[in-house]
C-alpha cells in the first residue's frame, strides 16, 4: 500500500510487492462498480488470499482492518456516488448519535440523510470537494440541535485505484469539541485579560494625568500662598502697633490660612461644608459654645470661596474677641446664612451679629488692615459685597457673595487686591 500519487498528495492506492515477483493487478473497476468493503471483507484481503499472511514478506490485511476499526478516530471512505466503501465502529456510532440513523457500507450517505435536507446539504457540500479530488482539512459543527452538536476536525484525502484514477475519497475525523471549548475559554480569558489590561492602562493614564494636574495645582497653590503670606506680613502692623500685637495678628491670620488649607488638601476635588468652616473658625479663637450660635442650610463652597470666607471669619472672630461680643462673659455672636438665586446664579447671604454688649455708636475713627482685608477681598476676589453696621448693642456684618461652581483657589489674586498694596 502506498500513500503518494504523481502530485505528491496523500492519496491512497492499493498495490503490493513481495520479494521479486509482483502479482498481476486486478482489472480496473469503473467508478460505479467500485467494490464495497465492510471491515470484515477488508480483513479478508484480496480474493486470491495471497496477501493474507503476516511475516517479513507479506502484509496481514486483518491487522489493518482491526487497526482501522478499533481507532478512536472516525474513519470513512466513499465512492464518487457518495456510497460508503467503509466506515469504522467509532464513525458509525458517532453518525448514529448525531443523526439518529445507522450508516452501512454500500448505502449512499445522501440517501440516508434524505429526510434531513439541511444536514444532507452540509454533508454533500464538504464531501463534494473531496470527491472532486481536493484534499483539505476543515473544522465544522454537525448534528441535530437537540442532539448535542459537536465540532469536528475533518481531513479529506483522495482515494485512487491501482491505475491512479480517482475512485473516491476518505476522511479521518476527530471530535475537537472539548479542546475547541477549552481554546475558546482561553481566548475569552485572554480577551478579558486584555480588556482588564486596557482598563488598567487607561486608569494609569488617567492617574498620571491627574497627578500632573495635582502637581500643577500644588505649584500654583504654593505660589499663591506665598503671595498671600507676603501680603499679610507686609500689611500687618502698618498702623504702628507694637511687636507683640503684630506677632499676634500675623500668627492668627497664618493659622487661619493653615486651617483652611488643611481642609482643602484632604481632597482637592471636594467642596467644604460652610457650617463646619464657620464652627472651626469660631472655636479656634473663642471656645465658648454657649455664647455662639450657628444656623443655616447645608451649603457646599468651593476652594476660592472657602479661603476668602475663612480670612473674613477670622477677622470678625478676632475683632469680637478683642472688642466685641466675645470680649467678656456677657456678649454673644450669632452667625446665620441663607441662599437665593440672583440673575440665574446662587448667592450666599451670611449675617454676623454681635449682641448684648455696649459699644460707642458710629464707625471707628480709622480702618485697620483687618477691616480692609474683610471688605476688599470679598468684593475683589469673589465679586461680593460686605456691609458693616456698628449698632450700640454690637456689630452687624452682612456678606453677600456668589457661590460660583468650580471656582478654584488658584484663581485667587491675593497679592493684587486693590487697597491692600
Amino acid at each position: 500500500m502506498r500513500a503518494t500519487d504523481s502530485r505528491g498528495s496523500r492519496a491512497l492506492s492499493f498495490s503490493h510487492r513481495t520479494g521479486r515477483r509482483e502479482p498481476e493487478r486486478p482489472a480496473r473497476c469503473p467508478p460505479e462498480r467500485v467494490p464495497v468493503h465492510t471491515m470484515s471483507t477488508l480483513g479478508e484481503g484480496p480474493p486470491d488470499g495471497s496477501l493474507n499472511r503476516g511475516g517479513q514478506g507479506g502484509f496481514n490485511w486483518k491487522v489493518l482492518a482491526r487497526i482501522i476499526d478499533d481507532s478512536s478516530a472516525f474513519i470513512q471512505a466513499a465512492d464518487l456516488q457518495y456510497r460508503w466503501l467503509l466506515i469504522n465502529k467509532a464513525s458509525a456510532s458517532e453518525f448514529e448519535r448525531i443523526y439518529g440513523l445507522q450508516p452501512r457500507p454500500g448505502l449512499s450517505m445522501l440517501d440516508v440523510l434524505a429526510d434531513k435536507p439541511e444536514h444532507q446539504a452540509a454533508v454533500k457540500a464538504v464531501w463534494s470537494r473531496a470527491l472532486a479530488g481536493e484534499e483539505f482539512t476543515e473544522v465544522a459543527e454537525f448534528g441535530e440541535p437537540g442532539r448535542d452538536r459537536r465540532i469536528y476536525e475533518m481531513t479529506f484525502n483522495s482515494l485512487r485505484g491501482s491505475g491512479g484514477e480517482l475512485i473516491g475519497a476518505y476522511q479521518i475525523v476527530y471530535d475537537v469539541t472539548d479542546p475547541f471549548a477549552a481554546m475558546q475559554a482561553v481566548m475569552e480569558e485572554s480577551a478579558e485579560f486584555e480588556r482588564q489590561i486596557g482598563e488598567l492602562s487607561g486608569h494609569l493614564t488617567r492617574t498620571e494625568k491627574r497627578q500632573d494636574v495635582l502637581l500643577a495645582e500644588l505649584q500654583h497653590r504654593v505660589r499663591n500662598m506665598l503671595a498671600r503670606m507676603t501680603m499679610l506680613v507686609s500689611q500687618t502692623g502698618k498702623n504702628g502697633e507694637a511687636l507683640d500685637v503684630y506677632r499676634q495678628h500675623l500668627s492668627g491670620r497664618v493659622a487661619a490660612m493653615a486651617r483652611v488649607q488643611s481642609r482643602l488638601t484632604r481632597d482637592p476635588d471636594a467642596l467644604v461644608e460652610l457650617n463646619a468652616l464657620v464652627q472651626e473658625e469660631l472655636m479656634a479663637l473663642s471656645p465658648k459654645p454657649s455664647r455662639i450660635s450657628v444656623a443655616g442650610p447645608s451649603v457646599q463652597v468651593g476652594p476660592k470661596v472657602a479661603e476668602a470666607l475663612t480670612l473674613a471669619l477670622h477677622e470678625l472672630t478676632a475683632n469680637a474677641a478683642k472688642f466685641g461680643g466675645l470680649r467678656d462673659e456677657v456678649g454673644r455672636v450669632d452667625v446665620s446664612w441663607t441662599t437665593e438665586i440672583q440673575d440665574n446664579e446662587l448667592w450666599l447671604c451670611l449675617v454676623w451679629l454681635e449682641s448684648e454688649i455696649s459699644i460707642e455708636a458710629g464707625k471707628p475713627s480709622y480702618e485697620g488692615f483687618g477691616t480692609k482685608l474683610l471688605t476688599r477681598q470679598i468684593s475683589y476676589e469673589l465679586g461680593g459685597e460686605v456691609t458693616l453696621k456698628y449698632n450700640p448693642s454690637g456689630l452687624r456684618c452682612t456678606l453677600n457673595l456668589p457661590l460660583r461652581d468650580g471656582a478654584s483657589i488658584l484663581q485667587t489674586d491675593a497679592s493684587r487686591i486693590p487697597g491692600l498694596e
